[in-house]
């Protein structure tokens, strides 16, 4: 099984581990559902093909990668 590695990436808007753990948390579901993932697979041990996967850039962070942010 080949091992992906997913890209990610959200903004924050005040310096607050509160916020920097919500927005993780968002960042983390957002790459899960786009990609099709569980828990499992978080260590990125996965069946799908490398092109299947998508980079998640939330927010103003989508601006960062604008060549593969979705």
């Amino acid at each position: 099984m080949a091992v992906r590695a997913v890209r990610g990436a959200v903004p924050l808007e005040r310096d607050d581990a509160g916020h920097l753990a919500e927005q993780v948390g968002a960042l983390l579901t957002a790459v899960l559902e786009r990609d099709g993932l569980t828990a499992d697979d978080l260590i990125i041990e996965s069946d799908q093909p490398r092109a299947a996967l998508t980079h998640v850039y939330l927010g103003a962070a989508a601006a960062l990668r604008k060549d593969i942010a979705q």
